[in-house]
This record gives C-alpha cells, structure tokens and sequence, in this order.
C-alpha cells in the first residue's frame, strides 16, 4: 500500500469517528436542555432524545427538543 492509500484510511476512519461523536452530540442534546431547564420530565425527554436519534432518524428527536423548552402546568384547576 502506498501513502495515499493510508491517507485515504485515515480520512475514512476520521469521517466515520466524527460522525458518531456528532450523533452522540445531538442525542444528548434534549436531555441536558431539559436538565439545565429543571424540567419535571428530563429523563423521559433524555430517553426521546436518544431513542428519536437511534431508532426514528431523528423525528423523535425534534419531539425531543420542542418537549424540552416547554414547562407543564403546575396548578392545574378544575372547572
């Protein structure tokens, strides 16, 4: 093999490494939004995160992220 086929490794291997750690990156996303937000539900929004990511190709994961900035009613009255 000569230089440029180990180049063209290197590359490959680089690409696929800065791919997962992106994924990882993005699937953590929600979770810690929800975390530093303290909402009542950021491990179930962590887990929607991570599932949207892995299993969905992403569309949970939007779910996700919207879930994450919105805050559930406290005190809920009846009528």
């Amino acid at each position: 093999m000569t230089f440029i086929d180990y180049f063209a490794w290197f590359v490959l291997i680089l690409i696929v490494v800065s791919v997962a750690a992106g994924i990882v990156v993005l699937a953590q996303l929600p979770g810690k939004m929800a975390k530093a937000n303290d909402h009542p539900q950021a491990a179930a929004i962590n887990m929607a995160g991570w599932l949207g990511m892995l299993l969905t190709a992403g569309i949970v994961w939007v779910v996700a992220m919207i879930w994450a900035q919105t805050r559930p009613e406290r005190g809920h009255r009846e009528r």
